[in-house]
């Protein structure tokens, strides 16, 4: 093994690791008020032993994070939806291969969702990740014991990174611990000997896996060593190289709240920072009324210097001989707090209402406070909604989704999940000019194109009005593209509306069916006729009645 790589590699993380050390010490102060078991960037995790020091006196920003990481989840990737498509650049080839694009999309949302694939949990704790520090590793791979994804969001501390200098992170270092049982069953006969002959299974090791843009990287090789990305695990406690090889697309993800100005830090700012002084002075207020509270419940006294009455006789129900002296005064008083604490509950409102707002929790609010809105005012408050989180959401599907979902196209093709690509279709995409691209119809994105419904909306209001004064404005409207337009706006399930071949079946059944009943409406003049023209036969022939 190349142990000079081995050792090339390990200083660069310690690079890595001097670069990080400033955000270690912001996101320890934020875990100690927020997540404090994650209060562990600046010290080592002790298996068993509570972190000490905690300074979380309030709830509001952690049940604040859990509800945004969850409205994050249900606007973005919502479980219960198809909440992306999948479509071609040329728009003619997208509508004639629409059913094979929507079976490769239902292929892999069965995988994504499926019981093994843990990518539900994983989703969501890399929100919460995200919305704690403003960053969120996770990772998507193949299923070792049968085919399948296997989902994971990592352990922020574990990660560093690097970002090119188009702003994209292309640098994964994980430097993680394993004891010697978990490193002989994860690199099997690679192991370096020293943990191979450990006595002591729970003894520890010290690993590093860095993922990063192979600069020996061969198109046509079929060598795993030769492909884009370069993957190198190394035992840090023994210096020595373990195991290379490589990725055609990076297995490893990467996402951000908000990105800094210089590209020399790559990584991202939290929600919670724009709000940290309200969550530090609020912890600091509650501690200070439990301080408070307990002067109150179990407070100091005052005494003289020679008084004699001793500490147990202070609590309640018990009778104090010589609490009194010969006039009848108190010889014991209690020190009295004039603290103002209705003052002090009042900023702790305003502060918890600053903090659920830098979350956007009030506009997840819109619908249940007003339940009885109607369908224009409901369009504009998710416009609102839309434009509001569309920064982070659209970072979101740039670092995140998108990568994640070519990935999984990946594996799901290596696997033999994907159908075949019909013959047109695959000479189109190997003539480089026809790709894939992947079209979001999730809750967030419905919003952001609320206003093109509010519009349509509003233009229904006054034709309506104006209908009045000119009956033919109906006929400007074309009803049927409108249904549809309103319908992809709110979401609605395609399959709901008849297809250009079922809707000239039952236009023309219904043609039919209306033909018949004019015959049928007739039927009785044509039989007086009938009638007649034979009684003037009867009579003397036609000409009887001409």
């Amino acid at each position: 093994m190349d142990n000079a790589k081995a050792k090339l590699l390990i200083e660069r993380l310690e690079q890595m690791q001097a670069v990080r050390s400033n955000w270690d010490a912001i996101w320890d102060f934020i875990a100690q008020r927020t997540s404090p078991k994650n209060a562990c960037f600046q010290s080592e995790h002790v298996t068993g032993q509570p972190k000490s020091g905690w300074k979380k006196y309030d709830s509001t920003a952690s049940l604040a994070i859990n509800k945004w990481a969850s409205a994050m989840d249900g606007l973005t990737t919502p479980k219960t939806q198809t909440w992306h498509g999948l479509s071609l650049t040329d728009v003619k080839l997208s509508e004639k291969y629409k059913d094979y694009l929507e079976q490769v999309r239902d292929i892999l949302f069965a995988r994504r969702y499926a019981a093994t694939s843990n990518f539900a949990n994983a989703n969501y704790e890399n929100l919460r990740s995200v919305g704690t520090f403003g960053n969120g590793a996770f990772s998507l791979t193949e299923n070792k014991s049968f085919d399948g994804n296997v989902y994971k969001a990592w352990d922020l501390r574990e990660f560093y990174i690097e970002q090119n200098f188009e702003g994209q992170i292309d640098v994964f270092f994980r430097k993680f611990k394993l004891n010697a049982r978990q490193a002989r069953q994860e690199f099997g006969e690679n192991c370096p000997e020293k943990i191979k002959n450990a006595k002591n299974l729970t003894d520890e090791f010290e690993f590093l896996w860095a993922v990063y843009p192979n600069t020996d990287y061969d198109k046509k090789s079929i060598l795993a060593t030769k492909k884009k990305y370069a993957s190198v695990y190394v035992c840090i406690t023994t210096g020595e190289l373990i195991e290379e090889s490589g990725y055609d697309i990076c297995p490893l993800f990467y996402q951000r709240y908000d990105i800094m100005p210089s590209l020399t830090d790559p990584y991202g700012y939290a929600p919670i920072l724009l709000c940290m002084p309200e969550v530090r002075d609020l912890n600091k207020m509650i501690a200070d009324l439990l301080t408070l509270s307990d002067r109150q419940t179990n407070p100091n006294y005052l005494a003289t210097e020679d008084d004699l009455i001793e500490r147990r006789f202070l609590n309640n129900g018990v009778l104090i001989q010589g609490g009194l002296d010969a006039n009848g005064n108190e010889r014991i008083k209690e020190l009295l707090s004039h603290a103002q604490t209705p003052l002090t509950l009042e900023m702790i409102q305003d502060f918890r209402t600053v903090i659920n707002e830098g979350f956007n929790l009030n506009l997840f609010q819109i619908l249940v406070n007003k339940p009885n809105m109607t369908a224009t005012e409901v369009m504009q408050r998710a416009q609102e909604q839309g434009t509001l989180l569309g920064s982070f959401t659209s970072r979101r599907e740039k670092e995140f989704l998108s990568p994640l979902i070519v990935k999984e196209v990946e594996l799901a093709e290596r696997q033999g999940d994907l159908p075949p690509v019909p013959e047109e279709l695959q000479e189109a995409l190997g003539s480089g000019e026809v790709f894939f691209s992947i079209k979001y119809e999730s809750p967030i994105v419905r919003a952001q194109k609320a206003d093109e419904g509010t519009a349509i909306m509003r233009t229904l209001e006054t034709a309506a009005a104006l209908q009045n004064f000119d009956p033919t404005i109906k006929n400007q409207i074309n009803a049927v593209e409108t249904l549809k337009a309103v319908a992809n706006i709110w979401g609605a399930p395609k399959k709901m509306f008849n297809s250009d071949e079922e809707k000239e079946a039952k236009d023309m059944s219904e043609a039919q069916l209306k033909q018949a009943e004019q015959m049928l409406n007739a039927a009785p003049v044509i039989s007086k006729s009938a009638k007649d023209m034979a009684d003037a036969q009867a009579k003397g022939g036609i000409g009887g009645i001409l």
